[in-house]
């Protein structure tokens, strides 16, 4: 099964559509916890229910999570879609 197809499978699960619903329907500056997810479920709800054309900004408290999200997204969405700011190597005052 291609990348495509699974997503799109994914996408027809009422519970996937019912997040992406109150996504859409979110205030500007809302965010959203979703907890109970394992593994790489959390990247592949992100790619499920982001619309492909709006940019989202995804905050992870660790390099490491970020880099294997990253890496998860970019193998569900394609390597242009998503971009990694690392932290800076640079401490404050």
């Amino acid at each position: 099964m291609i990348v495509k197809e699974f997503l799109s499978i994914y996408r027809s699960d009422g519970i996937v559509q019912h997040i992406s619903e109150q996504i859409q329907q979110a205030k500007a500056g809302q965010s959203f916890h979703i907890k109970g997810l394992c593994g790489a479920l959390d990247t592949v709800l992100m790619a499920a229910c982001l619309p492909e054309k709006s940019p989202y900004l995804i905050i992870c408290e660790e390099k490491e999570e970020a880099q294997y999200i990253f890496n998860d997204l970019q193998s569900l969405v394609g390597d242009a879609a998503v971009i990694l700011f690392p932290m800076s190597h640079k401490k404050p005052y």
